[in-house]
């Protein structure tokens, strides 16, 4: 694991030791659990480098916004995996998410989003959020919000509101893609995103 710049505590290091957690350097070192984040994480390096070699080390030095990452106190359902992946590999990875980060997590990561999406999104200033400010992404991702197996929570609080799925997904693509970097990435459940020329092109879809 490339030594981030911030290296963790012996501590925290002992906790993830404790929980399972691992730092992978490519997808067959992805612990069994970890789903789809693996082969995610080929298709962003891939996308962004242009390489097929996808050790995980290019992510170093890269910032990188995970939307619904996860958190370790959802013990029922979605882990960070995807974001500790990328940070434990030398990202410096922002996410977002309706419950807390770990103490260790939140150490690990370079910047913390908690509370609810859907309201901001609505609103039309999720990319104003104060802890975005000044930020832009090299790589944007979101596959426990907006899926093809989409997260219950989510959807039931959307169906509350009267709001369609894809028309929520139109809104925080157009507010998501405004951080991307010139040529950054995106992948936003199933679909695969580039900033060409200041737009945001879809340029792949993986249903």
């Amino acid at each position: 694991m490339n030594e981030r710049r911030h290296p963790m505590s012996d501590a925290d290091r002992k906790w993830m030791r404790r929980n399972g957690i691992t730092f992978p350097h490519n997808w067959k070192e992805m612990p069994p659990r970890s789903g789809s984040t693996g082969y995610i994480v080929d298709i962003l390096l891939y996308e962004f480098f242009g390489i097929t070699d996808l050790d995980f080390s290019h992510f170093d030095g890269l910032q990188i916004l995970d939307i619904g990452a996860g958190s370790h106190l959802n013990r029922a359902q979605a882990q960070p995996t995807f974001a500790r992946t990328c940070a434990g590999n030398g990202a410096r990875v922002v996410v977002t998410d309706i419950l807390p980060q770990s103490e260790p997590d939140a150490r690990l990561f370079d910047g913390v989003v908690t509370g609810d999406l859907i309201t901001p999104v609505l609103q039309g200033r999720f990319a104003q959020l104060p802890e975005f400010a000044g930020r832009t992404f090299d790589i944007i991702h979101s596959s426990g919000l907006i899926n093809f197996i989409p997260d219950p929570m989510f959807s039931n609080t959307l169906d509350a509101l009267g709001i369609k799925e894809d028309s929520f997904a139109r809104l925080l693509t157009e507010q998501a893609g405004s951080m991307l970097v010139k040529n950054g990435v995106m992948y936003l459940g199933g679909y695969l995103y580039r900033k060409i020329d200041n737009e945001l092109k879809l340029t792949k879809s993986f249903d």
